[in-house]
């Protein structure tokens, strides 16, 4: 479900995607597959700096090749979502899922790539 909503959402919200109500369809996702309380905080915040879904601003298309989600192997509720930025920084994504919804969203600090 986590990589579904990640491959998905990753689309929509491609700095080519955009353009074409990729915005709208992101949405959508997100409140059918988060959960209420998470969906209504980030309603609640627009004065986000970035995408907490991607930990940034814009996703780059030639990213979705570099995405990989995997199974905390200390809490099966939690994933690492991880994608190369800019071939430079690997971003990683903690979330955690609760009755088969994304609950929440936490960054966790990049890995630089020199």
């Amino acid at each position: 479900m986590v990589l579904f909503f990640y491959k998905n959402y990753c689309t929509y919200v491609s700095y080519t995607q955009l353009q074409k109500g990729g915005d709208e369809k992101a949405d959508s996702l997100t409140k059918k597959y988060c959960s209420e309380k998470l969906y209504n905080e980030l309603k609640m915040n627009d004065s986000l700096d970035g995408d907490p879904f991607i930990n940034g601003q814009i996703f780059f298309p030639e990213s979705l090749k570099t995405l990989v989600v995997k199974v905390d192997t200390k809490n099966s509720n939690q994933y690492l979502v991880s994608y190369l930025y800019n071939k430079m920084d690997t971003v990683r994504i903690k979330v955690t899922v609760v009755n088969h919804t994304i609950d929440t969203v936490t960054d966790v600090p990049a890995i630089q790539h020199k």
